[in-house]
């Protein structure tokens, strides 16, 4: 949904961040958080608000377009083939996914994800 500095300031709230601090905090979570499902859901927060163009400027100032680059930089320079890893017993393999297959699919999540903001940020020439 589109928005307006005024319909923000009524929904943020009495002690909200101000919508460029929480993003910088999203960006800073991201870069510190080991974790691939946090950095999926953080990815696809800052695609959300990739979608309004209210948010561009900061988009812009906190380079979330670069980040959104290298997620898909990242990805394209460590493939991880599910081929590579092999199984003895295929009967085990079909009853429970191996780790590799799990991080594979979050990988591939966080790079739709990246995309997705990618997508959204387009109507802005700048970004």
């Amino acid at each position: 949904m589109l928005s307006s500095r005024g319909r923000l300031r009524a929904r943020q709230g009495q002690y909200a961040a101000p919508r460029h601090e929480y993003l910088q905090q999203l960006v800073d979570e991201f870069q510190r958080s080991p974790d691939t499902l946090r950095k999926e859901e953080i990815v696809a927060k800052l695609a959300n608000f990739a979608y309004d163009p209210i948010n561009y400027t900061s988009l812009c100032t906190l380079r979330i377009m670069d980040l959104f680059l290298d997620i898909l930089d990242t990805a394209s320079q460590d493939p991880s083939d599910v081929n590579k890893t092999t199984c003895d017993n295929e009967t085990e393999t079909q009853k429970r996914p191996s780790s590799s297959s799990l991080q594979l699919a979050r990988q591939h999540q966080l790079v739709e994800f990246a995309l997705g903001g990618i997508c959204n940020c387009i109507p802005d020439v700048p970004l």
